[in-house]
């Protein structure tokens, strides 16, 4: 009996510190509460500006990132990539799998690199982005929209999910 209590103590004691990383709880894939940003519509409002500014009337660039799961450093290069041109490249696509299992930390932490875009930017849903509760995070943090589309300079695009 006391040989199973300091088992599961010294378990928990060791385990403890991987699940519960700077104040949260990350190994549940059921956490589902970030801030309702809807940025998918906030930088379509920020393109329509840019539209009326009559900036990239002729011709322009589209920046397309995609599946960087959890290599938020590689995605961080790719946006001060993108921050340098950003009088060349009129808005940035990322064609989904923003995350690797769809959890909250994720989500934040992808949210933490792509705020620094200096460019209007929009964001699919992929399918590594649907696991756990990752359908619900998008929602909060993209965009209820799954399927939506928007016209620049007299060209639509649509973005859909293929999944």
């Amino acid at each position: 009996m006391k040989k199973d209590f300091y088992f599961k103590y010294l378990t928990l004691m060791l385990w403890f510190p991987l699940l519960w990383t700077c104040g949260k709880l990350i190994y549940s894939p059921y956490v589902a509460n970030i801030s309702n940003r809807q940025l998918n519509k906030f930088n379509e409002i920020k393109l329509a500006e840019l539209a009326k500014q009559g900036k990239f009337t002729d011709v322009f660039k589209v920046a397309i990132m995609s599946d960087n799961h959890e290599y938020f450093q590689s995605l961080s290069k790719q946006i001060d990539y993108i921050n340098k041109h950003r009088d060349e490249i009129a808005f940035a696509l990322h064609l989904g799998d923003v995350t690797n299992l769809g959890l909250l930390l994720e989500y934040e932490q992808f949210y933490d690199v792509i705020k620094d875009l200096s460019v209007p930017y929009f964001v699919v849903i992929g399918n590594h982005d649907m696991l756990s509760n990752g359908l619900e995070l998008y929602q909060q943090l993209l965009g209820s929209e799954l399927n939506f589309s928007f016209d620049f300079n007299h060209v639509k695009f649509i973005l859909f999910n293929n999944n």
